[in-house]
């Protein structure tokens, strides 16, 4: 993934996609409201995996995936997060 289109409000990359990382978006707009990763196989979340500065994101999914390692500022983009979900994992 390297752009999204422009006036996406969701980015729902769920339900046995078997991502092993979060993809890298280069580019993104300020309409996103929504990011869901559940129901992968994301292993760890590395500090800056997402390369982009978006403070309209309010909700990030990430549950059923297997993460067991989070690193200190993977989620310092996200100024305005409102509902991170990082259940279910190992």
């Amino acid at each position: 993934i390297n752009t999204i289109p422009p006036l996406t409000g969701v980015l729902w990359i769920a339900h046995d996609n078997n991502l092993e990382e979060i993809p890298c978006i280069k580019r993104i707009n300020s309409e996103l409201r929504l990011v869901n990763f559940n129901n992968n196989k994301i292993k760890q979340l590395q500090s800056n995996c997402f390369s982009f500065t978006n403070d309209g994101i309010k909700q990030y999914y990430l549950s059923n995936n297997q993460i067991t390692s989070i690193k200190r500022l993977a989620f310092h983009e996200f100024t305005f997060l409102l509902e991170l979900d990082l259940s279910i994992n190992n």
